[in-house]
């Protein structure tokens, strides 16, 4: 019999010390442009038109979805093409609305004998896409390259203004660069709306649907827009934290024409439990690996998920309901014919009441089939026992790196001398090194901290899988639990660094007030259940969540 006690106090909902407004996803990724005609090949000799924009590429579904703004004055189309900088491309993809001064469309990424879908994918991630607005007169045209060097971003609408504003709908789209250090907290704008009558552009505080305050003035109120500002401690939090929004106030609406929050590209997920899969678990002699991370919103019952693996020809991925070393029942699963199996796998489920009872009740694991192995040939449970993981991509080198590769890291802090042991994947083939490294959230990192993964790893390699253990030290162990260490894989194309990922522990979030203490109806255990989960201490001391769970 399980108790389960729970004590929660209210949230003021303008404490900047609450979690991010834009929660962090596997699935969907931001890649921003700054369009010019200096971009175009060749290059033309009058620099007339300019634009932002940002396509929203979702790889549950292969939807791409594309925003752009512009200030061409007689546009006559749009397009998506395929090419590296200063090379002209094929066209991928053709808008068919009307390329105003705000256009937006959404792509259904499909398979073609002349483009696989993968080649897409990878080609859109790698930064090899780019956006062309042509012009009536051909020394006109702009272009801009898709790519992750923008790492915050807005879309204004006119009903997200505070209060809603009135006349014609309109637009406009805010890109941004922030650093922390190298320069000092500051953040460089650019801004561009259909705004008619425009008389002011700011960057605001505030949370969504309430009236905010003024932060930052831009000088210019036509676009294009650019804006430097230094911020402070309290700004760079509200920042981080989604707090933040670009407005363009009118004539006609004094109050806020479009308004747009200010959003962290591809944010870390918030994660609710990890697992690690490989053959033994699964009963096959099998060398393939592979690392899930899973992210769970209550409120929405929205699982997502990161499956990371070694298998060849990967067939089917099952979720299943049982202990570990026992065989339950299926929950849902994706095969080949309607999802990209192939490494990484991204998927979401909106799950039951059973289903999130067996999420919490750590219950739940994923199976790979493969051709070889038709019945599984890896295995992971879902599990709070790897709580520190490293999601790596390229958005979190400093400066950001477009690339596709990325990678996966699961550890668990094995005893009291915080040895800690990892399970490193990733899919860089020129890897040269895969490193520990004291540092914060785009920060730089310490240069004399550098531990090397590989020199503790069994194979002494830096190839992925890298699987060992590693011995830290006091200064180690307090820029772990600090959330100040990261992992860094360089390799020969990016020596400096390709993709990196901060350690951060798990932080599930509270099912209350759908408890998931009574027992499931459906699917019956043999194993023990003092292994819920238990939520952590809120970070915010204006709202204290203590939890305990007990066993009678």
């Amino acid at each position: 019999l399980l108790f389960l006690c729970c004590l929660c106090l209210g949230q003021d909902h303008y404490s900047y010390d609450n979690p991010p407004l834009v929660a962090g996803s596997f699935t969907q990724t931001i890649y921003t442009t700054t369009l010019s005609s200096d971009q175009v090949v060749p290059t033309p000799l009058i620099d007339e038109g300019w634009g932002t924009g940002f396509c929203e590429l979702n790889q549950d579904t292969n939807v791409l979805f594309c925003h752009v703004c512009h200030t061409l004055n007689e546009p006559t189309g749009a397009t998506i093409s395929v090419g590296d900088r200063l090379i002209n491309g094929p066209t991928v993809y053709e808008f068919s609305v009307a390329p105003l001064t705000f256009f937006e469309e959404a792509f259904l990424l499909e398979d073609r004998d002349d483009y696989p879908l993968f080649s897409q994918i990878q080609d859109f991630l790698f930064g090899r896409w780019y956006i062309t607005v042509n012009s009536r007169e051909e020394e006109f045209h702009i272009r801009g390259q898709l790519e992750q060097t923008d790492n915050v971003f807005a879309l204004m609408t006119s009903e997200d203004t505070a209060p809603p504003a009135f006349g014609q709908p309109h637009r406009g789209i805010t890109l941004g660069t922030y650093t922390r250090n190298n320069p000092l907290r500051q953040a460089n704008y650019d801004l561009c709306h259909d705004v008619d009558d425009a008389t002011y552009s700011v960057i605001g505080r505030g949370v969504p649907g309430f009236p905010g305050e003024f932060v930052f003035n831009f000088r210019d109120t036509e676009p294009p827009i650019y804006g430097q500002f230094k911020y402070t401690i309290n700004d760079e939090t509200e920042l981080l934290s989604g707090y933040q929004y670009s407005q363009v106030r009118s004539e006609e609406n004094p109050q806020g024409a479009v308004r747009g929050q200010l959003s962290i590209v591809d944010p870390i997920p918030t994660l609710t439990v990890t697992g690690r899969m490989d053959g033994n678990q699964a009963g096959e002699d099998s060398f393939a690996r592979g690392c899930v991370l899973v992210s769970y919103d209550c409120e929405t019952r929205k699982m997502e998920f990161l499956v990371f693996h070694s298998v060849s020809q990967p067939i089917r991925l099952e979720a299943r309901a049982a202990p570990t070393g026992f065989t339950g029942p299926l929950l849902f699963a994706l095969d080949d014919t309607t999802h990209h199996l192939d490494t990484p796998i991204y998927g979401s489920r909106v799950l039951g009441a059973e289903e999130e009872y067996v999420l919490y009740a750590q219950q739940m694991y994923f199976v790979l089939t493969s051709a070889t192995f038709p019945l599984g040939e890896i295995r992971g449970q879902l599990t709070a026992q790897y709580d520190y993981f490293a999601h790596m991509t390229g958005i979190q080198m400093v400066p950001p790196t477009t690339t596709a590769n990325l990678g996966c890291a699961t550890f668990d802090l094995t005893d009291i001398n915080y040895a800690v042991d990892f399970e490193i994947m990733h899919s860089i083939e020129d890897v040269i090194a895969v490193d520990m490294v004291h540092g914060s959230i785009g920060e730089p990192g310490d240069p004399l901290s550098v531990r090397h993964f590989a020199s503790a790893s069994f194979r002494q390699s830096a190839q992925s899988p890298l699987i060992g253990s590693m011995v830290m030290d006091d200064d180690d162990q307090v820029a772990w639990i600090q959330d100040e260490t990261f992992v860094q894989v360089s390799s020969e194309r990016f020596p400096f660094g390709e993709i990196r990922g901060q350690v951060m522990r798990i932080r599930p979030c509270d099912p209350d007030p759908r408890p998931y203490s009574a027992t499931s109806e459906t699917f019956s255990f043999d194993g023990s259940y003092d292994s819920i989960i238990e939520l952590p201490i809120d970070r915010d001391s204006s709202s204290i969540v203590s939890v305990s769970v007990f066993a009678v």
